[in-house]
């Protein structure tokens, strides 16, 4: 109802006691509104979309889920700020840069056998 409607400040000073709390209450968890709400509709959607995809193997059927959906990580970690989340995405970024850098590493003194050529 604050959402949608907007409460003019004499609408505001006229409330009762503890009405707006209960009204925030009521727009966050009773009658949620706002980027989750939409994120939740986006998510399914593309879903929906592809999985009824005649071109997706049973295989990647079995493995999708809505969650994958969620570009801007909004679904899987609400407690999190934007700031935040954005550090935690640049932290696995450079994990998995340097993770496949060794791991280049790795194949490449596999391939040489890692004798140098002595014996």
């Amino acid at each position: 109802m604050i959402n949608k409607r907007g409460l003019t400040p004499v609408e505001f000073d006229a409330l009762p006691d503890g009405l707006f709390e209960y009204l925030m209450v009521f727009d966050q968890f009773i009658e949620p509104s706002g980027i989750m709400y939409d994120m939740h509709f986006h998510t399914q959607s593309l879903y929906n979309t592809t999985i009824n995809n005649s071109n997706l193997t049973t295989e990647m059927r079995k493995t999708l889920k809505p969650i994958d959906f969620d570009f801007m990580d909004i679904l899987k970690n609400p407690e999190l700020t934007a700031h935040e989340k954005h550090e935690k995405r640049e932290a696995e970024k450079l994990e998995k840069q340097s993770n496949s850098v060794s791991e280049l590493g790795k194949m490449i003194k596999q391939m040489a056998g890692g004798s140098n050529g002595k014996k």
